[in-house]
C-alpha cells in the first residue's frame, strides 16, 4: 500500500519509522565494500555510525541545514581514513544509502509520482553535496600528506647530508638524536653502539640519560648484559616501544626510576644485515603512545644513515689505534732522546769526579758547566715533546687552523718567528694518522731550528699540485752537512725519524743543507683523496 507525501517532513519522518530496516540493508551492503570488510573495528562499532549517519539525513531533511551535515561527513570521513577506508569506498557508501532509502520508500510511494520524485530530488541534492565534501576533503588530505611526505623527504636528506658530512662519532649522534627527538616528540635520544665482533655495548649519551649520576659517560658493558627489552631489539631488528618504562618487566627498573624514563621508542640502526646501533627516544614525566607516523619516520632516519654511524665508528677506532701507535711512537723517541742524553751526562759527571779526585778544579768546574748546559737541554726537550703532544689533532678541526695556532704558540714560546705562506688554496683534509705525521715532521723540524741552526727566523711554506702537496721548511741559520750526519744516522737531528714517518703516509723527506748557509727541509706527501661517507 502507498501513501502520498506532501512535505518534506513526511519523508524525513517515513525514513525514521523505517530506520531499522534501512540499518540492516544498509549495514549488509557496505561489509561487503574492500575498505569496510577489512575494518579494525567491530561490527557494532560499524553499526553504531550507520545510525548516526541516519540521524544526520534525518535532521538534514527537516531542517534543510548543511552545517549538521558537514560536522557529520567531517567526523565519518576522518574515522573511515583514519581505519583504512579509501575515499571511493565512502562514495560508494553513500550510494548504498541513497538505494537502501530508496529500496523502501518504493514499498509505500508509487514510482513517477510528485512524492517520489521529490525524495528523489531531496535525496540526490544530499548526495551531491556529501559526495563534493568527501572529494575536497581527500584532496585537501591528500596534498596535505603529499606535502608532509615532500617535508619529511627534505628533512632526511638533510639529516643524511649532515650525519655524512663528519667522521666523528660524537657529532654524528648528537645530529641524528636531534632528528629523532624531532620526530617523535621526545625531550630525549640516548644511543648504544653494538660491538658484535668484541661482544659489547657502549652506551653513548646524547644528554645525561646514559650517563652515570656523577657525570661520567657508561662504560662499555657485555652484550648479554643487556635488558630483555633491549634484547628483543637486536635479536628482532625492528622497533619497538614501551608505554611506562616503569612498568614494563622487560626494561632494567633501577635505571628507568633513577632517571624517570616513562616512554620509550627503541630503533634498530641495521648495517651490512646486522643490528650496529639502537636509539632510544624517551620521555620522562609522561606515559605516551608514539603514532604509526613517528614510528615510520624514525625508523626512516635510521635506514638512511645506519652505513653513516657505522663508518664513524669504524673511524672513530680507527682514529683510536693511531692515537695508541703515536704515543708508543713518541714514548720511543723521548726514551732514545733521553737515554742518549743521560748516557752524556753520566760520561761528563764521571769526568768531573775523576778530576775533583786529582785536584784539576778547572777541568771539573768544566765538567760540571758542560752537565748543566746537558741537563738543561734535557729540560728543554722534554718540555718541548710534551708542548708539541698537546697539539691535538681532530677530524672536526681544520688542519691548517691547528697548525696556524701551533706556530704561533711556538714563535711566543721560543721567540722564533715562523711565517707561513699558502701557494693556492691547499686541500688538507687527510685522514687523522697522516695529519699527526705531518704535524710531527713540522714539530721535529721546528726543533732542530731552536736546537741547531742559530737563527730567529723560519718559512714554512705549503705547496700543492694535483697529486701531491709539498711542506717547505727553510731556515737561514748555520746549516749542515747531510753526508757527516748520515754517516752518524741522523740520530742527534732526528732525521731517521722524520723519514719513517714521512714513508709511514706514502711521502718523502728531502734535505737540502751546508754549512753556514741555512738548511730546507722538503716534505711531499698525497694529495688526500676524497670520500663519500655514504
Amino acid at each position: 500500500m502507498t501513501m502520498p507525501l506532501e512535505t518534506p517532513k513526511n519523508l524525513a519522518t517515513l525514513l525514521e519509522e523505517t530506520r531499522d530496516s534501512i540499518q540492516q540493508h544498509w549495514f549488509s551492503q557496505i561489509s561487503q565494500l574492500p575498505g569496510f570488510a577489512n575494518r579494525l573495528y567491530s561490527d557494532a562499532e560499524l553499526r553504531a555510525g550507520i545510525d548516526n549517519s541516519l540521524d544526520t539525513v534525518i535532521t538534514y531533511l527537516n531542517t534543510g541545514s548543511y552545517e549538521v551535515l558537514r560536522d557529520r561527513l567531517s567526523q565519518f570521513n576522518w574515522a573511515a581514513l583514519t581505519l583504512g577506508a579509501g575515499v571511493n569506498d565512502m562514495i560508494d557508501a553513500l550510494f548504498m544509502l541513497k538505494e537502501s532509502i530508496m529500496t523502501h520508500l518504493r514499498d509505500v510511494i508509487c514510482p513517477g509520482t510528485s512524492p517520489m520524485l521529490e525524495a528523489c530530488s531531496r535525496l540526490d541534492n544530499l548526495l551531491r553535496y556529501s559526495v563534493g565534501f568527501i572529494a575536497g576533503q581527500y584532496t585537501t588530505s591528500m596534498n596535505q600528506k603529499l606535502q608532509r611526505q615532500q617535508e619529511n623527504t627534505a628533512s632526511l636528506l638533510e639529516i643524511v647530508r649532515t650525519a655524512a658530512e663528519t667522521l666523528d662519532l660524537d657529532e654524528v649522534l648528537r645530529r641524528v638524536g636531534e632528528a629523532i627527538n624531532d620526530v617523535a616528540g621526545t625531550p630525549t635520544c640516548a644511543f648504544s653502539l653494538i660491538d658484535l665482533e668484541r661482544k659489547l655495548v657502549i652506551p653513548y649519551p646524547y644528554d645525561a640519560a646514559m650517563s652515570t649520576p656523577s657525570g661520567e659517560r657508561i662504560p662499555p658493558m657485555p652484550l648479554d648484559s643487556l635488558d630483555a627489552f633491549e634484547q628483543a631489539v637486536i635479536t628482532a631488528g625492528e622497533p619497538m616501544i614501551t608505554r611506562d618504562a616503569q612498568d614494563d618487566p622487560r626494561i632494567l627498573q633501577e635505571w628507568a626510576q633513577a632517571y624517570g624514563i616513562r616512554s620509550i621508542l627503541a630503533v634498530p640502526f641495521i648495517a651490512k644485515g646486522s643490528v650496529v646501533a639502537i636509539a632510544f627516544a624517551m620521555t620522562y614525566d609522561e606515559a605516551r603512545d608514539f603514532s604509526p607516523e613517528q614510528v615510520k619516520l624514525a625508523c626512516g632516519i635510521a635506514d638512511a644513515v645506519s652505513l653513516a654511524i657505522e663508518n664513524a665508528r669504524l673511524y672513530d677506532k680507527t682514529r683510536e689505534v693511531a692515537v695508541i701507535e703515536e704515543r708508543e711512537r713518541l714514548a720511543h723517541e723521548l726514551h732514545d732522546n733521553l737515554a742518549q742524553l743521560l748516557g752524556a751526562m753520566q760520561l761528563k759527571a764521571s769526568q768531573a769526579a775523576a778530576n775533583l779526585t786529582h785536584a784539576r778544579t778547572q777541568k771539573a768546574a768544566a765538567n760540571l758547566d758542560d752537565l748543566q748546559e746537558m741537563i738543561s737541554e734535557a729540560h728543554t726537550d722534554v718540555r718541548e715533546t710534551i708542548f708539541n703532544m698537546r697539539t691535538v689533532i681532530s677530524p672536526t678541526a681544520d688542519f691548517l687552523t691547528t697548525l696556524q695556532a701551533y706556530l704561533d704558540a711556538y714563535t711566543t714560546r721560543y721567540n722564533i718567528d715562523v711565517s707561513l705562506h699558502l701557494e693556492g688554496e691547499p686541500d688538507l683534509v687527510w685522514d687523522v694518522g697522516t695529519s699527526v705525521q705531518v704535524m710531527r715532521i713540522i714539530q721535529e723540524g721546528l726543533t732542530n731550528v731552536r736546537k741547531h741552526a742559530s737563527n730567529d727566523q723560519v718559512y714554512l711554506t705549503i705547496r700543492p699540485d694535483d697529486c701531491f702537496t709539498q711542506f717547505i721548511l727553510v731556515d737561514h741559520g748555520s746549516g749542515f752537512n747531510p753526508k757527516a750526519v748520515a754517516e752518524h744516522n741522523g740520530h742527534h737531528l732526528g732525521l731517521n725519524v722524520m723519514r719513517e714517518r714521512a714513508e709511514s703516509i706514502g711521502g718523502q723527506l728531502a734535505i737540502d743543507s751546508q754549512p753556514g748557509r741555512g738548511t730546507r727541509l722538503t716534505l711531499t706527501v698525497p694529495q688526500p683523496q676524497k670520500k663519500e661517507h655514504l
